[in-house]
């Protein structure tokens, strides 16, 4: 083993330019081979290119120092057009620069010029090989790395799934494939296309057909549900496509076709050659309601109500569903093993890009990787892979989908031909950014983790480090992004266990996919790009503002406080499940519990089409004017739950005012008479406005009181130092009035001037059915002693219940001096 160092701006693979000595007059490489195990440092003012295949070493080599400078130009590592180069770095050694003013470089762009931002082009591959417990220290460097983006997608969209290369026999008029039957019954639609054969003459691809004569291994063919079987001539083997539902027409707020096999509770995608119907998007799941034989309609829950549609449509409509992957057969076991998946968007024009073969050593390095991120409201589902082939509407994957995916689930493309990859299977920082540097770090390339499978993650993708931009890719790693603060990232982060640990001031332009948590804490991000198939999207923090997306996540928003949310939460298990301070003036929607838990949320935006708005939520919930909030609840009337919601513009109309609680409902009523037993005036005769206290639930207690004026949100009076009577005025119709301490009024005051005190104290009255429907005579009261001029709070609570009977207060208090 060997230390050499550069003398002077060269290829990598000149051996003239490498000498054991700093000056000169020492001993140079025997060749590249001989490079194994050896150390090399970049002097300050030399530019190396690299050139070098070194994905046959056995170790790599061991350790590169690329050398600063304390004024001037320092030393880099380029790759640039024309040229290959694999560096691959020895276990337990680093790639690192040294403790001066300018940093050393790496550098990988078009034309080698520092200053250059044009990507090293897609026919050259810069690929930095780390292995297990090798890493590159970046503290001490300068990194721009430029990959060649994908032309047209970043990832394909997938649905349904492939029966590829199932045998024809023209005498059985039959497909065969292991499991065929069991995945495909009788009534399932599909469409075939060609495999490694060719199509029967009597099929075609873009058909219908329609499965019939299922039987073990075999099914057969009809051009109707439930019709004869078509009886085929030689050819074969084909693939036999499922999930994709054609042409569609539109009769009222129903989609009709011919018989179409889906059942209620599919998840199905729609998409259109022209205009969708209103409400409906593209790329959003819906949920198969109403089903009927030539008919479905659609909602954005399962079992959910059906949309109303409307609008302009026009072009074709189109419905698909998902895979079921690897879901049991019906003989309870799934023998599937098909690798080939449908896919929506078409990458086979960036072949250049993705497919082994293009550039030097791309069958040496792991090229063409993926991850496979589920998009449905579920825990986290992914798989990271690599395929093979890639056509218009498939890809072969390197295993088969091994789990069940709802429509859309994406397969991020996540190979680029500027990349790092490390073997690691321990904690190690790939890239060591130690916290306070300011050095650069321009990451449009490939980092990468390659060694886990399933749920088994290693290493640090991102390690601390400040104002680093990640527009490339992020994958396979325990964490993607450790901390640091003020990165920009509008590039991938995918198939992490963490996506973002933790840290402060990111940009998120891009986006988050198939993590078991995108983000776990951290504080202040901006989040503008998109979050999907994660089991939290957000886990914990504080202040971030998304004005983006999350979709498709176990939740969206787990915990945390004092997020800002004005973009879009949709088709999440649950949108928000606990917190508090969140401020949503965005949309939560789709989701099987739009609010879970939490408290001191203001909404000003929209909740609603899920299975219930609230759920379980704790505290108090603000809902300002203009909010458009569906209210409903998973459960009420149940010991233990609390949530407290309240609504300024109730159903969207003006000065609505309505308080729901888990044991009743208060509610801004006019004495008008308009309804029966309710008041028909006010104590001044007038048809003003009372709090109506209703939808009373038998679980009103002592331990479980409905606050007619809450504690959180008192009536505040200003009183001078003075002993005090507040009256409230009282209409109600309990068969037998409420008894003493049924209706129960509290005032907080102050109780002593030094050392200043506040005091709460309760007092209660028995308050009598009222007389006639003009009767405000019973009123409840409180005499209290202010100590100094200051504020009195006022809150009111009922603490019985009797089933369908009403409490009416006048918010108007009297207050009377002794």
């Amino acid at each position: 083993m060997a230390t050499y160092y550069s003398q002077g701006s060269d290829l990598w693979s000149t051996l003239t330019n490498w000498d054991t000595n700093a000056g000169g007059g020492g001993t140079d490489p025997a060749s590249v081979a001989a490079m194994d195990d050896d150390t090399f440092i970049i002097q300050a003012g030399h530019v190396i290119t690299m050139d070098a295949d070194m994905s046959g070493f056995a170790n790599g080599i061991a350790g590169l120092t690329i050398t600063g400078i304390a004024a001037g130009t320092p030393g880099t590592l380029r790759f640039y057009n024309g040229t290959n180069g694999f560096l691959k770095i020895k276990l337990g050694t680093t790639i690192l620069g040294t403790d001066v003013a300018v940093y050393g470089r790496i550098l990988a762009n078009s034309d080698g010029d520092w200053a250059t931002a044009t990507p090293l082009t897609a026919a050259n591959k810069a690929i930095i090989s780390l292995r297990t417990t090798a890493k590159i220290v970046s503290k001490w460097l300068d990194i721009k790395l430029y990959c060649t983006q994908p032309t047209t997608y970043n990832s394909v969209r997938t649905y349904g799934q492939i029966f590829h290369e199932c045998t024809v026999s023209a005498a059985g008029n039959t497909l065969t494939f292991t499991g065929i039957a069991a995945a495909l019954p009788n009534t399932r639609l599909v469409r075939v296309t060609a495999g490694s054969g060719a199509l029967p003459a009597e099929l075609s691809a873009g058909t219908d057909y329609w499965v019939v004569g299922a039987s073990g291994n075999t099914i057969q063919l009809s051009l109707t549900s439930g019709g004869a079987a078509i009886d085929l001539s030689a050819g074969g083997p084909i693939n036999v496509h499922c999930g994709w539902y054609a042409n569609w027409g539109i009769t009222g707020n129903t989609l009709t076709k011919t018989t179409h096999g889906l059942a209620n509770g599919t998840a199905v995608c729609v998409r259109s050659s022209g205009t969708l119907p209103t409400p409906l998007a593209a790329n959003t799941i819906y949920y198969v309601v109403s089903t009927a034989a030539n008919a479905i309609s659609l909602a954005l829950t399962s079992g959910g109500t059906a949309l109303t549609l409307g609008g302009s449509p026009s072009g074709t409509l189109d419905v698909y569903s998902g895979s079921t992957g690897a879901a049991p057969g019906l003989g309870g076991t799934n023998p599937y093993t098909s690798t080939m998946v449908n896919v929506l968007d078409d990458v086979s024009g960036d072949s250049t890009v993705w497919v082994a073969g293009a550039g030097t050593f791309a069958t040496t390095t792991v090229q063409n990787a993926i991850v496979l991120a589920d998009a449905g409201p579920a825990n986290y589902d992914q798989q990271r892979l690599a395929f093979s082939a890639v056509t218009a509407t498939t890809m072969t994957l390197s295993a088969a989908v091994d789990s069940i995916q709802y429509p859309n689930a994406r397969i991020w493309l996540c190979s680029r031909n500027v990349a790092i990859q490390s073997s690691c299977v321990t904690s190690v920082n790939i890239i060591d950014s130690t916290s306070g540097t300011t050095n650069i770090g321009i990451f449009e390339c490939e980092i990468r983790s390659t060694a886990g499978t399933g749920t088994t993650f290693y290493g640090y993708g991102i390690y601390l480090g400040s104002g680093h931009t990640i527009s490339g890719t992020v994958s396979g790693c325990n964490i993607g992004i450790y901390s640091g603060s003020g990165h920009t990232i509008s590039g991938t982060v995918s198939g992490c266990n963490y996506g973002f640990n933790y840290g402060s001031g990111h940009t998120i332009s891009g986006t988050v996919s198939g993590c078991n948590y995108g983000f776990n804490s951290g504080s202040g991000h901006t989040l503008s790009g998109t979050v999907s198939g994660c089991n939290y999207a957000i886990y914990l923090g504080s202040g971030h503002t998304i004005s983006g997306t999350v979709s498709g996540c176990g939740s969206a928003i787990y915990y945390g406080s004092g997020h800002t949310i004005s973009g879009t939460i949709s088709g999440c298990n649950n949108g928000i499940y606990s917190g508090s301070g969140h401020t949503i003036s965005g949309t939560v929607s789709g989701c099987t519990s739009g609010i879970y838990l939490g408290s001191g949320y203001t909404i000003s935006g929209t909740v609603s089409g899920c299975s219930y708005s609230f759920r379980d939520a704790v505290g108090h919930i603000k809902v300002l004017s203009g909010a458009d909030v569906t209210y409903s609840f998973y459960a009420r009337n149940v010991i233990g739950q609390r949530f407290r919601i309240a609504a300024e513009d109730h159903g969207l109309a003006s000065n609505a005012y309505k308080v729901y609680d888990n044991v009743g409902d208060i509610i801004k009523t006019a004495c008008d008479g308009a309804t029966a037993n309710y008041p028909d005036e006010d104590p001044d005769a007038g048809s003003g406005y009372a709090i109506e206290v209703s939808n009373l639930q038998q679980i009103i207690s002592a331990t479980n009181p409905l606050y007619l004026i809450s504690d959180r949100s008192p009536h505040r009076i200003w009183l001078a130092a003075d002993t005090w009577t507040i009256t409230y005025k009282v209409y109600t119709t309990f068969t037998a009035g409420i008894l003493d301490n049924g209706l129960i009024i509290a005032a907080t005051y102050i109780s002593a001037a030094s050392p200043l005190a506040r005091t709460r104290s309760t007092d209660s009255q028995a308050i009598a059915l009222k007389t006639s429907d003009t009767d405000w005579t019973q009123t409840i009261s409180i005499a209290i002693t202010n100590a100094v001029a200051g504020w009195v709070d006022i809150d009111m609570y009922l603490t019985e219940y009797e089933s369908g009977k009403v409490v009416f207060v006048w918010p108007t208090p009297t207050i009377v001096a002794s």
